[in-house]
């Protein structure tokens, strides 16, 4: 996995080298060995621009501005596509990245709940106003083992984004089990493209609104899909 894990990492950052961008990453669970593979690599500096470990939920919301609601009882929770989308947004925006990767998820041997199991994590990936999050199950391994395999599907997650973002742009193909994020600057101009959403099957579609009207425009166009609206 070593050899896997620094190959990735190394893909990653040659992505990053040719466009030009930074990155920045928030994790939870992993506890900053995203970070440390990114920036084991020399040069790092041109690339990376910073990081936070966010462990508790007080972290999440002081640090990145996940809305205190996301942990409410009843709420998706810590672990969860909700908070890792805005754990990503918040790197992102607070270090002017043009990428982000947020991991939050249950490494073991505690943390388990009746609905989800040691091994889960959600990984959220961020490039410019692209957005892509994903859930994966490791099972009831070694601690260290999934923090490991937590970090080696954030980096694949960064670079099927970047290839997504290389090949079709923001919301013009089909991405299964995933979300589409749309900010506030560019809600307008992709406003026509949600009819391409209908078709797709999503977990849900998280619409970041600047406003009410902006909101209920969204809700017309996507009517009968689940949706996760965040008001800013």
């Amino acid at each position: 996995m070593v050899e896997e894990t620094a190959g990735l990492a190394s893909r990653m950052t040659r992505r990053l080298r040719k466009k030009e961008w930074t990155i920045s990453t928030a994790e939870s669970c992993t506890g900053g060995l995203l970070a440390s593979l990114i920036t084991d690599i020399s040069g790092a500096s041109q690339w990376f621009s910073q990081g936070w470990i966010v462990y508790s939920n007080e972290a999440k919301m002081r640090e990145l501005g996940v809305e205190k609601s996301a942990f409410d009882e009843g709420e998706a929770g810590a672990v969860s596509h909700e908070v890792a989308v805005q754990m990503a947004r918040g790197a992102r925006y607070q270090s002017s990245s043009d990428v982000s990767i947020a991991i939050t998820g249950i490494a073991g041997p505690g943390g388990s709940t009746a609905d989800k199991e040691v091994g889960r994590v959600h990984v959220a990936v961020i490039a410019q106003d692209y957005f892509l999050v994903r859930r994966m199950d490791f099972g009831d391994n070694d601690r260290l083992d999934n923090k490991r395999s937590f970090a080696v599907f954030a980096l694949r997650l960064a670079l099927e984004t970047l290839d997504r973002f290389d090949s079709v742009g923001i919301m013009d193909s089909y991405f299964p089990n995933a979300n589409f994020f749309i900010e506030p600057e560019i809600f307008d101009r992709h406003l026509e493209k949600l009819k391409y959403v209908k078709d797709i099957e999503l977990d849900y579609v998280s619409i970041c609104t600047p406003n009410y009207l902006h909101a209920k425009m969204a809700i017309d166009s996507l009517q009968n899909k689940p949706q996760n609206y965040h008001h800013l």
